[in-house]
C-alpha cells in the first residue's frame, strides 16, 4: 500500500487538553504516522509562546492561537 497524506483537523492534542476526542484523534494521528504515512495535525494552542509547526512522535503539529471568544454564530442563543 501506497503511503498516504492525512490530515487531522482536532480542538487540541491530547495531554495538553482534557477530553476523550482529543485522545482519539491524537493516538490515531500517531497509529497512521507509525505505519509509514505522512500525518498532519491542525490544532489551536493553550499557549501564546507554541512554535507554529512542530513534530510529535512522527507527526507534523500544525499550531494556531486558540481563540479567546467562540465566534458569535457559535453562541447559544436564548428564546424570548
Amino acid at each position: 500500500m501506497r503511503p498516504l497524506r492525512i490530515l487531522f483537523a482536532s480542538g487540541g492534542w491530547a495531554g495538553e487538553v482534557v477530553g476523550g476526542g482529543y485522545k482519539i484523534a491524537t493516538e490515531l494521528a500517531v497509529h497512521m504516522a507509525s505505519g509509514g504515512h505522512d500525518v498532519h495535525y491542525l490544532a489551536p494552542s493553550p499557549a501564546t509562546d507554541v512554535a507554529p509547526v512542530i513534530f510529535r512522535d512522527g507527526v507534523t503539529v500544525w499550531r494556531y492561537p486558540a481563540p479567546r471568544h467562540p465566534h458569535p454564530t457559535l453562541a447559544t442563543s436564548s428564546s424570548t
